[in-house]
């Protein structure tokens, strides 16, 4: 039986109803996606890594683990994040982080974006300058031509960059700034330090194995 809109509008379960099927049917793909990835890593490794992958997903650590991934795998659409968090749970041995930077890392991938991801990759990418007590890159108005002809105008610039150090995948400018003295000029500065460039590595990793 077809539910239409004003049976769904008049009947309050009936409206609960569709949208927790709904969203149980969306965290359900979401998990079998990352499960599908983490089986797909697994595939790849050697009997001796496959023995301790499953030794450590068996374990209390591992299932901690798992459940701090918990709020990121359900609530990403992205294929490239959803591979990213694979390999991180499966230890990756080309991306080597410390309980802080997994945490971190994990933490920002809730509502993670393909476009957000993709401007993250493309600021990693920026020439940086040398600064204490780490480097600094920025978006200013000699080189935003190349992020507006990837479709992110200016007020995208500025949005994007907020949430990416919001989230510590970008650090706050360690440079006090005055701006500039030319009134057409402008810039937003940005900390990118080793951390930044680990985590971007990853998803870039993961975005080639998606694409």
């Amino acid at each position: 039986m077809e539910i239409s809109v004003k049976s769904v509008l008049v009947t309050g379960k009936g409206i609960y109803d569709v949208l927790c099927c709904s969203y149980q049917s969306r965290q359900r793909k979401r998990v079998e996606t990352f499960m599908k990835y983490v089986e797909l890593r697994y595939s790849h490794m050697t009997p001796d890594d496959q023995k301790v992958l499953n030794q450590y997903i068996n374990s209390d650590i591992g299932q901690d683990i798992l459940a701090e991934f918990a709020d990121s795998i359900t609530q990403t659409s992205s294929k490239t994040v959803q591979m990213a968090l694979a390999l991180l749970y499966c230890k990756d041995t080309e991306h080597d982080f410390s309980d802080s930077e997994r945490k971190v890392f994990v933490s920002a991938m809730i509502g993670m974006t393909d476009d957000l991801t993709n401007f993250f990759l493309e600021v990693t990418r920026l020439k940086v300058q040398p600064s204490v007590p780490y480097k600094r890159a920025g978006i200013h108005s000699d080189n935003v031509e190349h992020f507006l002809q990837h479709g992110w105008d200016e007020e995208a610039v500025f949005v994007y960059i907020n949430d990416l150090i919001r989230t510590h995948l970008l650090l706050p400018d360690p440079v006090t700034s005055f701006g500039y003295h030319d009134p057409d000029k402008w810039g937003l500065w940005f900390g990118v330090t080793a951390r930044t460039l680990k985590m971007a590595g990853l998803l870039s990793k993961a975005k080639a194995l998606v694409d």
